[in-house]
């Protein structure tokens, strides 16, 4: 990413990015209307707050909330960083994509995702193969032990990368019912 493509000033205070893809230049205010009715959720996983009822676990909305890739780029640093978030569940929005995988883990991938995350839940979502094949180098270097995909179409292709991927990973528990 060339950082000539940074937003304006405004949005972004450049001598404070550590590298492409440290959006913690970004201000609340700006993530407030990029992220619009998530904000609330967001700031607390953004900030590492811990005094909430659900400080381990982060709950995608069941509505897509349309946000932009620049967003859930955003987001998946956040949660990335994060070392109070244990489980992301996302089971039966059909919105989850494989583009939003690759904004969220694609990007970031092993090397900045903390062990700190043990379960996803990914079920009946629009998860296919490549997904799948973005997803598997996270899986095999993290901490996660559970990993729930049925009802996703990731097809055998999927399968095969998924089941290959996760050679020397620490996935204790699969789920992949019903996922032709």
């Amino acid at each position: 990413v060339d950082m000539t493509s940074c937003p304006p000033a405004k949005r972004c205070r450049v001598d404070d990015l550590q590298s492409h893809w440290d959006f913690m230049g970004f201000t609340d205010e700006i993530d407030q209307e990029e992220f619009g009715p998530l904000w609330d959720v967001v700031s607390k996983i953004k900030h590492q707050l811990t005094n909430y009822d659900h400080a381990s676990s982060f709950g995608f909305p069941m509505q897509d909330p349309q946000l932009p890739d620049e967003a859930w780029r955003r987001l998946g640093w956040y949660l990335a960083k994060n070392k109070n978030i244990t489980s992301i569940c996302a089971a039966g929005r059909r919105y989850i994509t494989d583009k939003m995988l690759a904004n969220m883990f694609g990007i970031f991938g092993s090397v900045i995702w903390t062990s700190s995350m043990i379960k996803l839940t990914f079920g009946g979502n629009s998860i296919g193969s490549e997904g799948i094949r973005i997803m598997t180098p996270f899986l095999r270097a993290s901490g996660v032990r559970r990993l729930w995909m049925s009802g996703s179409p990731i097809g055998s292709e999927g399968f095969r990368l998924l089941i290959n991927g996760l050679e020397g990973g620490n996935l204790a528990h699969l789920r992949l019912g019903d996922c032709g």
